[in-house]
This record gives structure tokens, sequence and C-alpha cells, in this order.
């Protein structure tokens, strides 16, 4: 666009400078007159494109019709085909035009409907000539151009357009650079830019590149001390932590680097990876109060109080308007009954299901894991399995999936390790999903003291945590190691290897149990004998091993049932008959009590004082404890003490043992509870009675559950 191309008005620099050009002119055509022909001899000449005669007469006339005059100078100045051409003055005379219509005399009206010149008219051309103008501007790609623009045609509705045009521009010119003096001379120059926010974005990042260049710990934190504003200081802290924090399992380093950068806003997660990582394996109050001797200077001290607390509090699923909820042994609601279940917490962690989904909650009753899950396993070592849509993963205890849901089936996780299944074969998997052992196994159990057990083309075998086989793939049938040793089978007979893979005893007998007492009943052609640890008969095959030989014949506080002409009798460890084979049946000893059978009654033998309690008169007897046992007679059974003294009568269908100083009752269509005195506790129409926690008794039936406290021996009545 050449701005210079008319002499006569320099419109370009100076708006002003128009107006007093405009002024100048029509003072002198004050003194002068000319003739009212002047607009039509105007309009003549345009229509023989006789621009300098036209241009003559318009502007000699710009004192008395500005507005024709005004119009037809514009009109003259937008076109290309003269040498008058110079758009930036044109749109300032259609600005003069449309400011002199208030002041346009009857004549010049008259003329103006004549040459139909009305606002529309003016309007028109001023935007003819805007997007001339626009055109060119954005055309040159120039910011000055741009700028020019934006000044002369300040009421174009394309200068918004030219704003954005204009500060794009100046964007990716300075975006090649990069440097944050560019961006910030942007900024200034720009204050009303839309691109202001993405500038000072990418100042600051600048900033931060250009001062953090040496990566080091002394560059990272000079920067935070020298741009405290800069959105990036959040970015040089996390820098710091990873220079010093290589490997975030490493407690040592993640306290070292709490140590050392007490103002780091990373400490807080360095914290956090400590009491993740200490509570993954082991939680409870024991673990807490050793996080709290360990860690003395843990910020959340108020916290790990609470959690002491909570992990002390046993709390109790109950059932109340229609929901399952928690209370703890006063009665007190914990969390509330909304729950379709719960189950028992475990490591701070309770299922609960809603609509047919499953999750966790924690003792606090926050949901930590939503219930978004088909299946899910109480969590063991920090892990719990989950699955949905029929497959199986692995969550920690903060719900995230560390283990994908890729899987058939996954076994807990012990030793860092699991077995899982994938298209029917079975490998080993770590915490983090990787695949430790391929998928080659027919079956594979847990890992177990660094040994599991697995199956290979239909045979038995042992592997350790690396995948070397330690007992070979040959065996029909296998156990895992106990006690250092495991049971065999080979051609239906069994024999014992170690966990080096050695033959401790050849496959040579018929039936091994398992070492109890450091002895194990062996048996080969129906006779039972005893082997030790290092597999050697210490006690000879002369016993009878046919039915039920080695459930009957394994060692139990020391004392194991022999039988010999189709009667038993009781040896020690030695070998030694402590009760001669005389009896109809035997039951292992219990509290220094054994229960035997003569002439088709029982009684109790007292090892102790070598005398029996009562004589054999019932139909069948149970050692309950040290101070009590259950005998039937007469087709019901009874309570009795170690005197012989009865405690119940013998009326019940049913009675057991179930804790110290607690029996289960049943009779008729009524089941319930009684004290060591015979005191009944509980007896109504219940469906399941159950031992919680080894403490409490869990009492069912189909709108309620009872709670009874067997170390304070009372009921829990629940708060209304």
């Amino acid at each position: 666009m050449n701005f210079t191309s008319y002499p006569t008005f320099n419109f370009y620099k100076s708006r002003m400078m128009l107006l007093c050009i405009f002024a100048f002119i029509l003072s002198f055509n004050s003194m002068a007159q000319f003739p009212s022909s002047a607009i039509d001899k105007a309009y003549d000449a345009m229509s023989e494109f006789d621009y300098f005669r036209a241009r003559k007469y318009f502007f000699n006339t710009l004192d008395k019709k500005p507005v024709l005059a005004g119009f037809g100078l514009a009109d003259i100045l937008q076109r290309g085909d003269n040498p008058f051409f110079d758009l930036d003055s044109a749109f300032i005379l259609t600005e003069y035009a449309l400011s002199s219509f208030p002041k346009a005399g009857n004549s010049e009206r008259k003329l103006m409907v004549k040459y139909s010149v009305d606002s529309s008219a003016v309007l028109k051309l001023a935007n003819t000539i805007s997007d001339k103008a626009f055109k060119i501007s954005t055309a040159s790609m120039s910011i000055d151009t741009l700028n020019n623009f934006i000044a002369v045609y300040k009421d174009s509705p394309l200068k918004v357009r030219a704003i954005i045009i204009r500060d794009s521009l100046a964007f990716n010119n300075i975006i090649q650079s990069g440097s944050s003096s560019d961006f910030k001379s942007f900024i200034d120059t720009y204050p009303d830019s839309r691109l202001r926010a993405d500038a000072y974005e990418r100042m600051h990042l600048a900033e931060y590149h250009e001062n953090t260049t040496e990566g080091d710990k002394e560059s990272y934190q000079k920067f935070v001390e020298t741009h405290p504003l800069n959105p990036y200081v959040i970015n040089a802290y996390e820098q710091v932590y990873k220079l010093e924090v290589s490997d975030e399992s490493d407690l040592s380093q993640l306290k070292s680097f709490i140590n050392e950068n007490p103002e780091n806003p990373f400490v807080e997660d360095a914290w956090q990876k400590i009491y993740d990582a200490f509570f993954k394996k082991n939680y409870g109050n024991s673990a807490i109060q050793q996080f709290k001797k360990q860690y003395p200077d843990y910020p959340d001290q108020e916290e790990l109080d609470v959690e002491y607390i909570l992990s002390t509090t046993d709390f109790l699923p109950v059932w109340q308007n229609d929901g399952w909820g928690f209370m703890n042994n006063r009665g007190e609601v914990l969390i509330e009954p909304k729950y379709s279940s719960v189950q028992l917490f475990s490591e701070g962690l309770a299922i609960f299901e809603i609509d047919g989904k499953l999750g966790f909650i924690n003792k606090k009753g926050f949901e930590i894991i939503p219930a978004i899950y088909d299946d899910v396993e109480d969590f063991h070592n920090g892990m719990a399995i989950v699955s949905k849509d029929g497959f199986s993963g692995a969550i920690d205890r903060a719900g995230r999936l560390v283990v994908p849901l890729l899987y058939d089936e996954i076994s807990d996780f012990e030793n860092g390790m699991a077995a899982a299944s994938k298209d029917g074969m079975f490998g080993f998997i770590d915490h983090t999903g990787g695949l430790v052992i391929p998928h080659k196994f027919d079956e594979a159990g847990s890992f177990n003291h660094g040994t599991a057990l697995c199956e290979l083309d239909g045979l038995m075998g042992i592997i350790d945590s690396t995948g070397a086989v330690i007992v070979p793939f040959k065996y029909e049938s296998l156990e895992n190691f106990k006690s250092g040793v495991a049971r065999f089978g080979i051609d239906e007979m069994v024999g014992i290897v170690t966990n080096t893979g050695k033959i401790l005893v050849e496959p040579i007998y018929d039936e091994v149990g398992l070492f109890l007492n450091n002895r194990a009943v062996v048996i080969k052609d129906r006779k039972l004998g005893y082997i030790d640890l290092s597999g050697q008969v210490v006690i000879p095959l002369k016993y009878y091993g046919g039915i039920n030989g080695l459930a009957k014949g394994s060692f139990k506080n020391g004392y194991a049932i022999v039988r010999s002409n189709g009667k038993y009798g009781l040896i020690d460890t030695l070998g030694k008959l402590v009760l001669s084979p005389v009896y109809e049946d035997m039951y292992p000893v219990e509290d220094g009590q054994v229960a035997l059978k003569s002439r088709g009654k029982w009684g109790i033998y007292n090892l102790d004082n070598k005398k029996d309690l009562n004589g054999f008169i019932y139909d069948a007897v149970k050692i309950a404890s040290t101070e009590r046992f259950i005998a039937k007679y007469k087709g019901k059974w009874a309570l009795f003490d170690l005197a012989g003294k009865k405690i119940l009568p013998a009326e019940y269908d049913f009675i057991e043992y179930i804790l110290p100083g607690l029996f289960l009752i049943e009779i008729a269509d009524l089941k319930g509870i009684c004290d060591n005195n015979g005191k009944i506790l509980v007896l109504e129409y219940l469906k399941s009675v159950d031992v919680v926690m080894n403490k409490y008794v869990m009492l069912s039936s189909d709108d309620k559950v009872l709670w009874f406290d067997s170390e304070v021996q009372q009921m829990i009545e629940l708060e209304k």
C-alpha cells in the first residue's frame, strides 16, 4: 500500500492534520463561490473516469457539500485505476462524510437523493475500503502494516481480526528464539493480547530452562530462591527430589531427602512413600507403635494416634435398617449400616458390597477403593486380588491397580510373588505385574519359604523363586515343604524328599504321615511304625496300619494311638506303651486326658493320675478343655467337669467347645451359648453361631445379628 501517493493530504501521519487541512479548505472556500452544479460536474467526470476533474470538483465543495464531496473523494481514492489511490485517506474521508450528515443542507440532501448517497452507502463504501486494506495488510505479514491498519481502521469490524493476526505473527516470531526476555517484551508491547497467558507460560518455562541448564541441585535451588513466583518452581523442587531419591523403595534415601530439604513440597510425598512402604505388609497397632518410634518426626502424629486407636478397636459387622455396617464392642455404631454386605477388616481395610459390586472401606468409614469389582479377596501382605469382567489383577492399599486385569487367576502374594494363570497356563508375577517365571505350568501354588509346588505335563515338582527346579518334575503326587521335607508319590508308593532335592526316604511305603513331635508314621503292607527326621525307623513297623491307620497313628501332644490284635493302645515317642492295646477305640490325647472305649461305652482317663472318671458309661465323649468334657448319654449330650460332676444335663442335641469357657449348645430348633458353669447366655432361633477374632461370638438369625464378648462374658447391645 502506497501511503504517500496522494500529495495533497497526508492522512497516514495524522487524522488531526487531515482535519486541519479540511478547516483550511473551508476557510479558503468561504472567500470564493462555486456554482451549485459542482457536484453534478464531479459525478459527470466520474462517469467519464476523469478522476482529476472529479477530484477537483469534490475537493472544492468539501465545505458546502461535505457528505457528497467526502463520499466522492473516498470513492476516487479507493479505486486502483488512478494515481490518487490511498485507502487510509479514503477510509478517513468516509468517516468525515458520516460525521457530516447532521449538518447537510437542503440543497445537499436533494443531491444526496439524486445520487443515492445515504449513510448505508457511505458505510458500504467504508467496509469495502476496510476489506481492501485488510487484505493488503494481512498479505504483507508485516507487523508495522498491521499496526497501521489497527490504528487507522479502529472502527472497522476487521480490527479484531487484524489484532489477532498481528499478535500471532509477533508471537510466532519470538517463539523461534524462545528467550524469556522476548516473551516479556511481547507481554509489555501487547498487554491486551489473547496470547498474553501463553506468553506468560512460555516466559516462565524459558526462565526455568535458562536458569537450570547445569541440571544439578544447586542450580535448581538457586532458581527457587531467585524466581519464587515462577510456577515452574515446583519442577525445580521435583528435580531436587529426583536427584536425591534415585530409588523410592529405599526408605533411607527418602528420609535423607526429608532431613536435608525441609522446605521442599515433595517432603510430603516422601513421607507418604515411607508410610505406604512401612505399612504395606504389616498394619496394626504394633506396626504403628514401631513406626512412631522409628520416625518420631513424622509430621502427622495426630493422624497416627487416630490410626493407633482405630487399629486397637474391634470392628464388628452389624445389621440395622436393612443394611450392614460396623460397631465396636460397646455397641456404638462406627460405620453407618448402609451396605449389602461387609466382611471383617484385614490389614486396616474391609470388603463392602453395594449394587452387586465390591470395594474396600477403611476404619474411618471412607470408601478408599470404590465398589467397581465383581470379586475381591482380603488384603494379604499389602495386596488384594480383584476381578472384573472375568479377568483378575491386584491392587495395593491405596487402590492402585498394580497388576493389570489380565489374568484368569492369581494366588496370594508371598515373598513378593504370586502364581498367575493366562490362557490356561500358570507362571509367576511380581508385585508390579512383571512376569518373573513364564506361563508354562499346568498348575502352580503360592511360594512358601522360597519354593513353590508346580505341575508340568501331569507330573509334580518344586521350583525356587528364580524358576530353577529344586525337585524334578517326575512325581505323581507331591506336597510342599514342611520343616524342610516333602512327601512324594511315584508308582503308588510314597517317599520323602528334602528341600535340596535329596531323597530322604525312598518310595518304599504305602503311606507316610506328617512329621509331628519329630516322628512320622509309615505304613507298609498294613504294618505301621515310625521314622525320625533322618528317615530312620525308630519304632518298628509292628502295629496294624489298615483303615484309619494314618489318621489315628500320628503323634499328638507326645502320644500316638496304635492298634494291635484289633485293640487300641497308646505309646510315647520312644515307642513305650503307656496304655496297653486293650480298648475298642481311642481318641488323641488332649490336655493330659484321653477318651477310651471299652465294652461299647466311653470314658475319660487321666494320664497324670492314671485314673478314669465315672467309668465307662457314655455313648460318646469329647474332651473340651483342661476343665470340661462333653459326653453323650442316652442319646443326649451333657457337659461335665473333670471330676465327673454334671454341668449341663443330658438333654441337648449338640454341645461343642468354641472358646475358653464358652460352649455352643443346640436343643430342638434353638441354638445358643452357655458359659463354663452351664449358665445359658443365649438360646434362640438362630441360623448360625460363629466365632470371630477368637474372641467374639456372632449369632445370626433371619432378621438380626447378636454379638457376645467372651472376654467380659456379656452380650453387646447395639445403641439405638
